[in-house]
């Protein structure tokens, strides 16, 4: 018997690892680990064996094959004579036959004279108050079913049984005295006491109104309590106290007098195994342990991390299946499990077979494997949060039971590139949303604005639309009405859309999604990418589900479709750098000799490789700032290393390159003395950079006489637009007019 129990758990470990790759729920594991899992099967197989062999066979036996007799009956039996003295020979009140030694119940006094009560030698039956004969010695002659040598048997039998037996059928035949009434011992026990199932009921009723009804407060703290133990299992834990009406075999007792003595401490120590034991592989316990680990295998083996753990095995699925795991593989342990559960299931099943009968056992040892690993196997398919995030250049959708857990993700079908600048860190954390298809639209909403856009915003009375300009009544309130684009307003509107959202996912979220749906429509409007310009946009205006986005105003006129890249106008911070000072106008000051200033300075770091045209203009500077320089400059987001375009005080138009401290001159143009001074004349100067892969082409002009066209074939590519003071022995102070720099 121990032998086949070894190997039904080696083949149903075998066979759950071969379940758990086919169905996907683990990857298969290497053949050493494959034999170390049939091992740890074939071990618990043989410390299951004497539990599975003490409950006894699940299927038909010869005891359910004849119909109304014992298992120890034979059919022959009818027509022999008496029983010998150790045979059972009476009943009790209930129909349960009674052995000759038992004590007459209570409630059934013996008939007079033909109680049965035991017999003295084989065959000889004495009454009820008869009072026991001494042995008497063989007589030669005697028959072995007759009574004593000294007296007949039918002197020594009581009058009631020699007396001829009334038959209400006359050709009857004669029956045996045991067949008169039929004995019970073929019938099935109850499964259960009233007391027994009094208390599981009671247990079943309570755990269902904690777990599935969950009363007020009291309740949802309990059930939060049972979903972090046990996890998902926490749904079904009113169904465990109905393994308490199994008829299980008494336990036996642990000699706990062991702790203080120091001879039993072996037998401490083998009654404690052999407790757990039977409790793992023979009783609910086993189920449950089995059950969360199964749980906790077929989520991903969730961690603690935002409480993922309780929506698998809980805590205890994660003590039990991660060692288990770790050194069978998650297809050993799934295999190793199943086999657990295969055993528990035949212990629980054997034990049901006398009280329901062989087919009821056997519906439960298929039930009891079945339901588990059924409902281990849907979780594994179902139940998951989802969650849109990234993973290396592309934003997937995640499937998982948290931010930090994935199940399986989904390509969205969106380059992370393709997406704003303000959601790249939102989506390396990820957000939740409804599900996959949704997180799909979500991500195609965000590399798309255009997709979410709306008619108009309202705004109080105002209803704000995709193009319109607007300014405040008195100039500093929030009440906004609509004026033409061509006249002095205060900002215009270049989009307007709902968020994306059907799943709350925060208020950060929200607020860099608005961020990032401004920047990538600023481009579409603009006909600039966001941060190729670095013409500011004002904070989105966030109402519900909607969003607009605004321009500041940078003078009369509109701004879709001019390809600004810088204004003037702009409300950027112009600080040039340590030594130079930018006042309202804008008036930018070199007050060092020597000193180059750079307006605005580090503080934009705005740059493309798109070509560009920077136009400015400068009022005079005065003789006092002598070969002082002015012009404009395509640099990097530094603000140091780029190529300079300036005029000095001479006249001479010089364009050069800067790398770090390194100047290299590219060009000049002009006669000294000849060509007008920024000293004395206005001076305008205009600047193209054409970035054309590693090479930049250079077009200068400030007037004529003064143009300059250059290639740098090492160029720098990533530029942005910039103003120049430059101080030669004085100090220089350059009112700007005019700088606007747009796309070409």
């Amino acid at each position: 018997m121990t032998l086949f129990v070894v190997a039904a758990f080696v083949v149903a470990a075998a066979g759950g690892i071969g379940l758990a790759v086919v169905a996907g729920f683990a990857p298969g594991p290497g053949v050493v680990r494959i034999l170390v899992t049939l091992v740890a099967a074939a071990l618990v197989g043989w410390a299951a064996g004497p539990l599975v062999r003490a409950a006894g066979p699940v299927g038909m036996t010869s005891e359910e094959s004849t119909p109304g007799f014992p298992e120890s009956t034979d059919q022959s039996d009818l027509t022999s004579g008496p029983e010998p003295a150790a045979q059972i020979r009476g009943t009790d009140a209930s129909g349960w036959i009674r052995s000759a030694d038992a004590p007459p119940e209570p409630d059934s006094p013996p008939e007079p004279g033909a109680q049965i009560r035991g017999t003295d030698t084989p065959g000889r039956i004495r009454p009820a108050d008869a009072s026991p004969e001494p042995d008497a010695p063989h007589q030669p002659g005697a028959s072995p079913r007759s009574g004593s040598p000294h007296q007949p048997v039918a002197s020594r039998e009581p009058r009631a049984s020699r007396e001829p037996r009334a038959s209400s059928e006359p050709d009857a035949p004669h029956q045996p005295d045991r067949l008169r009434k039929a004995p019970r011992s073929h019938r099935r026990p109850s499964l259960a006491s009233p007391l027994r199932t009094g208390v599981v009921a009671a247990a079943v009723v309570l755990l269902a109104v904690v777990c599935w009804v969950r009363p007020g407060e009291p309740g949802r703290v309990l059930f939060d309590l049972a979903r972090t133990a046990i996890g998902l299992l926490a749904y079904a834990l009113p169904l465990v106290p109905l393994f308490g009406l199994v008829p299980h075999g008494p336990r036996a007792p642990v000699p706990w007098r062991a702790l203080w003595t120091d001879r039993k401490a072996l037998a401490l120590g083998i009654a404690v195994a052999r407790t757990g034991r039977d409790a793992v592989l023979g009783r609910a316990a086993g189920l449950v342990l089995a059950t969360v680990a199964l749980f906790h295998l077929l989520r991903d083996q969730p961690g603690l991390e935002e409480s993922a753990y309780r929506l698998a095995g809980g805590l205890l699925g994660i003590v039990i299946a991660t060692p288990l795991a770790g050194v069978f593989s998650p297809a050993g342990a799934f295999g190793l499990l199943l086999a657990v559960l295969v055993g528990v299931a035949a212990v629980t099943a054997g034990h049901l077979r006398r009280p329901l009968g062989p087919y009821p056992a056997l519906a439960a040892l298929v039930l009891l494997v079945v339901t588990p690993v059924a409902a281990a196997g849907v979780t594994n398919r179902v139940g998951y949060r989802y969650f849109l995030g990234a993973d290396g250049d592309r934003v997937v959708v995640i499937a998982g039971l948290s931010l930090h857990h994935r199940h399986e993700t989904y390509d969205a079908r969106v380059a992370l590139a393709d997406v704003s600048a303000p959601m790249h860190p939102v989506l390396r954390k990820g957000f939740p949303v409804a599900d996959r298809d949704d997180g799909m639209r979500v991500a195609a909403a965000l590399a798309d604005p255009g997709k979410a856009a709306t008619d108009g915003f309202p705004d109080g009375g105002l209803t704000l639309r995709t193009g319109e300009c607007f300014s405040f009544v008195g100039g500093t309130s929030n009440f906004r009405y609509t004026v033409p684009c061509n006249g002095e307003h205060t900002g215009e509107v270049f989009y307007v859309g709902r968020l994306p959202f059907v799943t709350d996912p925060g208020s950060g979220v929200r607020t860099a999604a608005a961020r990032g749906a401004c920047e990538k429509a600023y481009g579409g409007y603009l006909g600039a990418p966001y941060g190729t310009s670095y013409l500011p946009m004002e904070a989105p205006v966030v109402r519900d589900d909607l969003v607009a986005c605004l321009f500041a105003a940078l003078g009369p006129w509109p701004l879709r479709g001019t390809r600004t890249v810088a204004a003037l106008q702009q409300p950027v911070d112009w600080s040039p750098g340590a030594g130079c000072t930018v006042e309202s106008g804008v008036r930018i000051t070199a007050g060092q000799p020597g000193q180059v200033c750079v307006a605005p300075g580090r503080a934009v770091t705005a740059t493309g490789s798109a070509p560009f045209t920077i136009d400015a203009q400068f009022q005079p500077v005065g003789r006092a700032a002598g070969n002082g320089r002015v012009g404009v400059a395509c640099v990097s987001g530094d603000a140091v290393t780029g190529y300079y375009a300036t005029v000095g005080g001479d006249g001479v138009l010089t364009l050069t390159k800067q790398q770090g401290t390194g100047k290299a001159p590219l060009g000049a143009a002009g006669k000294a003395r000849s060509s007008p001074s920024p000293q004395t004349a206005v001076t305008q100067i205009q600047l193209t950079c054409r970035p054309s892969g590693a090479a930049v082409q250079l077009v200068v002009a400030a007037g004529k006489g003064r143009e300059l066209t250059v290639t740098d074939p090492q160029g720098i590519t990533a530029l942005s637009p910039r103003l120049v003071v430059e101080a030669a022995e004085a100090p220089v102070t350059a009112a700007v007019t005019v700088f606007t720099a747009k796309l070409v």
